[in-house]
């Protein structure tokens, strides 16, 4: 405090001196402020007069010595001449003005200039002596002589100049040098002025200095003393902050427990699972590289088969690892898979794995993605990063092809390769191989041509077959992964789709659920590394506050977090009580989906797309009946299933219907697999320890069948005791013309289902086409064993609101829809049908104007009929790029809503899968069966037209007849099944035979008063259909079955087509009641009524 005390004294004392020193600065700077305007002044004169002294000296620099030696060597030179000089001499005065000398003659005293100046003045000096003179010097009685000679007229340099050369600079310097004279006249009182006030400057500074000296001392003085107050001080205040800091770092530490208290145990456990898992990574490491190496190119069910036996072999040679072995855990980053599930990856296993595979992978991905699945993943995602960083391409797109490969490389975007069948373009060797070279300071890629390389780039590629058949060396240039869609991932989505349906609020509910519980992670994740960074950094953490108070907001985030967690949680349970009333349906989509992608399997045709299913599955929801609960769901499966039998049988040939039906049949009711692989295979070929065949009416085929099922099927063990057991009833079932009416002998009766299709198979397997179809009856009712049929104006009016779907038209031998299109055209056209429906029959050199055909089609509304597209090979990569490029939103926004554009082929192995998938598939051949046969023949033209049908003016004669022909055409398409037995040489009648001869019974019956039999038999039997049978016999075969339909007795009561009665004309009635009679026909027609 003393010093504090003294310090304060002394400064007020070097505050008075400061005062004074201020008061005396001021006065000095006063003066100087004084004589700097008086130098200024100064100054500003001088350089007014400066110029002149520049000028004189310049005139005298410029005279003509030459030109003065000439003046001077005159005697007696011109009056201007001797003035000049005069002049001249009076300047410069001294010993260059002559002295007075008195003139003999006149008596005066006179001057003798030129003489004088012809030996003082004008020597070889005489530029030196006017440069050398001092004007300043100069007296005022020079000047005033001087005076007088400037002010004549004759004083001019350019007057003088006339008489000599030499006298312009005489005259200049002389004028130049009286005007410079007269200025510094003016400047010499400002000089002593200046001298003075600089003499007062330099005194009042010399003071000032002084005074700023003592004050200095002064100064140095207080700041020693300030200096060591303030030293004091700032070890008091140390001291002082010391003591805080203590006080800070306890509160801190206090704090830092309270945050970290409750992290304490998940920690440990963390820290305690850890350490675990690396005692199992060298395991883990192995298996996850097996994995991304190997697995890639299996489904789901071989990888979860492989998994486990890889881990025991793994333990059998003593490497570490973790059991079970779980991919998704151990290499996949849950925020990073919680951002694929947002983006569009299935949500199952198999899919989270495939894309984890895929991005730890050193190869270029290609995936096999029937369903485009992968590939919508992929566009999201990308996306997401950048919406114009995806190039996508395919192969078909010829030269743009290689032009968008080099763009993407060159500018580092992601490159979507889509659409590749089993080979893969030469130009991408080098891309897929990374041969990348540096040339000078760049890196580049040889693609064709050069191409500068950019790091970012990245490359996927995609395939739509379901099964591709590629080259051993094509998997050491990609990573193969299989993208194929699984049930449970396909069950999520339909299941989405129900419940957006059903519950929109909890669909969106969940989504919106979803999206907070990934961003919820994400910021746990964020502040859990945040508080691992904070606790891991150097320096003492309770010196720092901010890491605190960023610790403590980071901990009530984190609980924030785990609490809305748990909030989620706990809402999404709810949402999956709702969801879960309607999983049954979604069960069933995922199950019967497999069914229809199985089917590509039994021919290339048979390609359908998740997209048709989606919309399949969409249109059940929407077209079902409304209800509540079970009702409900029971609503749905009942329109989903037949809306799917009928979509997809329309696209598959009659010999395959049957068998799609007992597919969803097995699908959608549980079988035991070995089971359904047995009743396929009839058992494993493993016939050692067969027993001897105990019975003489049974052939030992049969016997050896029955000794499998009972040896191969668990269920089956007593199937051999049973038979033997009941021997009479046995043999009654095998030769029994109708076995499936009859009981199984013994206990065997009460098998149900496949169990029963098993006896059949092993006793009766020649009725296993009926036995399948009574399985699928009971199974799912009459509807999935009749064969749906279809109407083209039917099939036109579902898909009118797209005109980017194809139909495709799948031709059997002699079928030809050619007719039928016309006739649907017409109608929708309004009668302009012939001129809005364009056909061409592709064939060699026709890619052209198929091309220009479509186009117009596209742009006028055109209908666009290609035909024989399997007999043009070439251009169906060309067609398939045109269809799948309806998918983009500019082509298909452009395209005219009347367009369609309609394509026959018989079937193909390279018909492109993309426009099998994106289209609509109708199979025309005959129908299978007598009674399908008669329902396609009254659902079709011109049966189908009311006009036509009610046009006869004898409506009941008319109506028998068109049965009775009617049923004769079914009849001889049916005999064809029998082979050599039904008619000796296979013949293709078709529809166009059948409505020529219904076109000339109208016409005969309404011409005549009776009915001319022998004309309509020939017209129909010889002609029509007679013009196709070659052979006599089968000629005379074919008239015998027309006269037991067109006949006389027909048109009587009581007349039947088969002894057993089943088969005769109904009674008289409108078109609907003749439908409804031959839909009550029965579904296998016995061998009679042939």
């Amino acid at each position: 405090e003393d010093l504090i005390e003294i310090v304060s004294r002394e400064s007020e004392e070097a505050e008075k001196v400061r005062s004074k020193v201020a008061v005396e600065e001021a006065a000095a700077n006063e003066t100087a402020k004084k004589a700097d305007g008086i130098k200024q002044e100064c100054q500003s004169k001088v350089a007014e007069a400066q110029p002149k002294l520049d000028e004189a000296q310049e005139a005298a620099r410029s005279l003509d010595i030459n030109a003065l030696r000439e003046v001077k060597a005159l005697g007696n030179p011109p009056e201007l001449v001797k003035f000049v000089i005069e002049a001249c001499c009076n300047l410069l005065g001294k010993e260059y003005k002559p002295a007075p000398k008195r003139n003999p003659q006149t008596g005066k005293l006179e001057y003798p200039y030129w003489q004088h100046a012809q030996q003082h003045l004008m020597t070889n000096n005489f530029k030196d002596i006017l440069l050398s003179f001092d004007v300043d010097a100069a007296t005022e009685a020079q000047i005033q002589d001087t005076r007088k000679y400037i002010d004549d007229k004759r004083f001019d340099p350019v007057t003088c100049g006339k008489t000599s050369k030499a006298l312009p600079g005489i005259v200049k310097f002389v004028i130049a040098s009286e005007q410079f004279y007269q200025l510094n006249k003016l400047i010499k009182p400002l000089k002593a002025d200046q001298e003075v006030a600089e003499r007062e400057y330099e005194a009042a500074m010399a003071n000032l200095k002084e005074k700023m000296d003592m004050l200095a001392k002064v100064d140095a003085e207080l700041a020693e003393k300030q200096a060591h107050l303030d030293k004091v001080k700032r070890e008091k205040q140390e001291l002082e902050d010391s003591v805080m800091e203590t006080d800070a770092q306890l509160r801190r530490a206090n704090q830092l427990m309270t945050s970290l208290g409750g992290e304490k145990t998940r920690y440990a456990e963390e820290s305690k699972r850890l350490q675990g898992e690396f005692g199992n990574v060298l395991g883990d490491v192995v298996m996850s590289s097996a994995m991304i190496a190997y697995l890639g190119p299996f489904q789901n069910k071989y990888r979860q088969e492989v998994l486990p036996k890889w881990v025991q072999l793994c333990k059998s040679k003593n490497i570490p690892g973790t059991d079970p072995f779980n991919f998704e855990v151990f290499l996949g980053n849950p925020l990073h898979i919680q951002d694929w599930k947002l983006q569009g990856l299935p949500t199952d296993s198999f899919s989270i794995a495939n894309a984890i595979i895929m991005h730890n992978a050193r190869r270029y991905p290609l995936l096999v993605d029937p369903q485009q699945q992968a590939n919508k993943w992929i566009r999201n995602m990308e996306a997401s990063k950048d919406k114009n960083n995806l190039v996508v391409v395919r192969p078909n797109e010829g030269a743009d092809f290689l032009k968008k490969v080099c763009r993407a490389v060159r500018e580092g975007k992601a490159l979507l390769i889509e659409n590749i069948e089993e080979e893969l373009d030469a130009v991408l060797e080098n891309l897929l191989l990374k041969r990348v070279v540096r040339e000078g300071s760049t890196m580049s890629i040889t693609i064709g041509d050069a191409v500068e390389w950019n790091d970012n780039f990245r490359m996927y590629i995609t395939t739509k077959l379901p099964r591709p058949h590629y080259q051993p060396e094509v998997s050491t240039k990609v990573a193969l992964c299989n993208f194929m869609i699984t049930p449970g991932g396909l069950m999520d989505q339909l299941l989405g789709k129900v419940v957006a349906f059903e519950r929109p609020d909890v669909e969106a509910k969940k989504q919106k659920m979803t999206i907070e519980m990934a961003q919820v992670r994400t910021n746990l994740k964020q502040t859990e590394d945040e508080i691992l960074a904070l606790l891991a950094s150097d320096g003492n953490l309770l010196a720092n506050e901010s890491a605190i108070q960023q610790l403590d907001r980071a901990r009530i985030q984190s609980q924030n977090a785990e609490n809305r967690s748990k909030e989620i949680a706990v809402a999404e349970k709810n949402s999956e009580k709702i969801r879960n009333v309607f999983r049954p349906v979604a069960h069933l989509g995922s199950s019967l989906f497999f069914c229809v992608t199985e089917l590509a399997n039994i021919d290339p045709m048979y390609q359908y797309s998740l997209q048709f299913y989606m919309g399949l599955f969409q249109g059940a929801l929407r077209d079902s009946e409304k209800g509540e609960g079970q009702e409900r769901i029971d609503a749905i499966t009942y329109t989903f299933q037949r809306s799917l039998y009928t979509r997809v049988c329309r696209g598959l040939f009659a010999k395959d219907q049957l068998l799609f039906s007992f597919i969803m049949a097995l699908k959608m009711f549980d079988c035991d697999p070995l089971e359904v692989r047995w009743l396929l295979l009839g058992g494993i070929d493993m016939d050692k320890g067969l027993t001897e065949n105990p019975f003489d009416w049974l052939p030992d085929l049969n016997w050896r069948m029955v000794w499998r099922a009972t040896t191969q099927l668990p269920a089956f063990n007593k199937f051999e005791r049973i038979i033997r057991d009941n021997a009479d009833d046995a043999k009654a079932l095998f030769l029994s013309p109708n076995p499936l009416e009859m009981p199984l002998p013994g206990e065997l009766d009460k098998l149900e289902g496949i169990h029963r299709l098993i006896v059949l198979r092993t006793l009766r397997s020649d009725k296993m086409v009926t036995a399948v179809q009574s399985y699928v009856q009971k199974s799912l009712g009459d509807f999935f064993v009749e064969a749906p049929l279809f109407n083209l104006e039917e099939v036109s009016g579902e898909l009118s609101d797209d005109p980017s779907v194809p139909i495709i038209f799948i031709l059997s031998p002699g079928a030809d829809p050619n007719t039928e299109l016309d006739r649907v055209a017409n109608i929708y056209f309004k009668g302009n049908g012939p001129k809005r429906l364009t056909k061409l029959s592709l064939g060699q050199g026709q890619d052209g104007p198929a091309e220009a055909m479509i186009e117009e089609g596209m742009k006028v509304g055109n209908w666009v009929l290609l035909q024989n597209c399997h007999l043009f090979k070439d251009f169906m990569p060309t067609l398939a790029l045109t269809i799948e490029n309806y998918s983009r939103d500019d082509v298909k926004n452009n395209l005219h809503r009347d367009y369609r554009l309609w394509l026959t082929s018989m079937p193909s192995e390279y018909f492109p899968v993309a426009v099998l998938q994106n289209g609509a598939k109708l199979v025309q051949e005959p129908p299978k069966g007598l009674k399908t046969n008669l329902l396609r023949s009254y659902l079709s033209d011109p049966i189908s037209d009311e006009a036509f049908f009610n046009k006869s003016n004898k409506p009941q004669t008319f109506r028998t007849l068109l049965f009775g022909l009617c049923f004769f055409h079914s009849l001889v398409q049916e005999r064809r099944k029998f082979g050599p037995l039904g008619f000796n040489i296979p013949y293709e009648f078709n529809d166009t035979d059948m409505r020529i001869s219904v076109r000339q019974l109208m016409m005969f019956v309404n011409e005549n008063v009776e009915v001319p039999f022998d004309a309509i038999k020939y017209l129909a039997g010889q002609c029509n259909y007679g013009g196709r049978v070659t052979d006599e016999q089968d000629r005379t075969c074919l008239m015998a079955l027309l006269n037991v339909f067109y006949t006389p007795d027909i048109l009587t009561d009581g007349y039947k087509f088969s002894p057993s009665g089943d088969y005769a004309p109904p009674a008289f009635g409108d078109h609907a009641h003749y439908v409804e009679h031959i839909r009550k026909l029965p579904l296998v027609q016995t061998p009679e009524v042939f």
